[in-house]
């Protein structure tokens, strides 16, 4: 259902005049239409959008910082100065003049049922069909054209549900593979890590073997060199008493010879 009220003169929030986009000046009338979660404002008349473009185009245009339940408790005040608190803590201010609680009966509040439906985002959505009244031809064509763009998006977000459906279905088959294919790289990286495990280990036995080996050379070759050198020291000691027995030999071989000679000469 859409709540539609109306507000003769200036409107403001807080400080902020609500204008039409690409205009300067406040509007003499001004309804805001509420559907669903969505607000729309309207001054009824054509003018230049805010692209400041030459074409003319009949007011609609999406109104923030009012919550639809603001606007179906305005519908239901008197008429005259209304002043509401928002949400927000701002005030709400203007004359309010019409309000009542209406279905689809005009192109405009049918446009902004459609709008607040696709919002929700329940699948299709198709806009209610014109009833006769006192709108403009061309104005109820675009409303029209509105609310049958609204429904078109309607059935493109029930389309795109489906899809997620489908994605979700592959994502979870995805997700077993996954989890398969974790199960695989950790097996694999667990048998890779033993292997490394082993190969370290044969790595460390092979160098405490080379090292092994290393001392073992190291004490033959001690054990020849203390050989050589006892080998050597013996010969030393040989040499030198062969010399000191030479030595004594030839010195008695001297005394003998003198005393001889002296023996002769007596």
């Amino acid at each position: 259902m859409s709540i539609s009220i109306t507000f003769h003169g200036q409107v403001t929030i807080g400080a902020t005049v609500l204008k039409c986009p690409g205009l300067t000046s406040a509007p003499a009338r001004l309804t805001l239409m509420a559907s669903g979660a969505s607000l729309h404002a309207t001054c009824g008349q054509k003018h230049r959008g805010p692209d400041g473009g030459w074409r003319r185009a009949r007011c609609f245009w999406p109104l923030h910082g009012i919550s639809p339940q603001a606007v179906g408790v305005l519908a239901k005040a008197k008429p005259g100065k209304v002043r509401l608190t928002l949400e927000d803590g701002r005030t709400l201010e203007g004359a309010l003049v019409a309000q009542q609680a209406v279905t689809t009966s005009s192109a405009s509040t049918r446009a902004a049922a459609a709008i607040g439906a696709t919002k929700k985002g329940k699948g299709e959505t198709k806009p209610a069909p014109p009833r006769p009244g006192r709108t403009s031809g061309s104005f109820a064509a675009a409303m029209n054209a509105v609310a049958a763009a609204a429904g078109a998006v309607g059935q493109t977000a029930g389309a795109l549900g489906q899809t997620a459906g489908a994605v979700s279905k592959v994502a979870g088959a995805g997700a077993t593979v996954t989890r398969e294919g974790i199960r695989a790289a950790d097996q694999a990286a667990k048998r890779s890590h033993e292997r490394t495990v082993q190969a370290a280990k044969a790595q460390q036995q092979a160098a405490r073997a080379a090292q092994a080996e290393r001392m073992q050379a190291a004490r033959l070759a001690s054990a020849e060199r203390v050989k050589a050198e006892q080998r050597a020291s013996a010969e030393r000691m040989g040499a030198a008493r062969r010399s000191s027995t030479q030595q004594m030999q030839a010195a008695r071989r001297a005394r003998e010879a003198r005393e001889a000679a002296a023996r002769g000469d007596a």
